[in-house]
């Protein structure tokens, strides 16, 4: 239960979160990243904290689909916290949740901005949908959302 803990390591300094319930489609046919529209603005407590970082979405890879990926930036820094999804048929429609964590120590106490972007990965022309809020409506990604959550903790 944390407790026995003396001083200030491991403990929560604070909590950031950005929840975005809509009927939004979030995709790209771009192999460069863009931004999905999950990011935070924040400042360190200490030089020496940690962050843990997780977002969720609900991907959708249609026919035209073969491969797309997200990754978080710090700034304009990709870190190597990052996930994919790759079609495994041409003839499969597939809608999901998926959620991606890691773990950042920024080693500042400016202000930083952490943005979660996409992009098709190799597939030239493609549209990848790293969120569904209302492509298939009354379907499997009904409701669905997508959500951004940061965790700085002392270290």
């Amino acid at each position: 239960d944390g407790s026995a803990l003396t001083g200030n390591v491991g403990k929560f300094l604070n909590v950031y979160y950005q929840n975005i319930r809509n009927n939004t489609n979030v995709h790209t046919g771009s192999t460069a990243f863009v931004n999905t529209g999950l990011s935070i603005t924040l400042t360190p407590v200490s030089a020496s904290s940690r962050f843990i970082i997780m977002y969720t979405s609900s991907p959708h890879q249609n026919t035209t689909t073969n491969w797309g990926q997200h990754a978080v930036y710090r700034d304009s820094s990709r870190l190597n916290i990052s996930g994919g999804v790759r079609r495994d048929s041409p003839n499969h429609w597939t809608t999901f949740t998926q959620t991606t964590t890691g773990v950042d120590s920024p080693n500042t106490t400016s202000a930083i901005t952490y943005t979660v972007k996409m992009n098709t990965g190799s597939t030239t022309g493609a549209q990848w949908y790293f969120h569904v809020g209302s492509h298939l409506s009354g379907g499997d990604a009904d409701g669905a959302h997508m959500a951004f959550t940061i965790m700085e903790i002392a270290s």
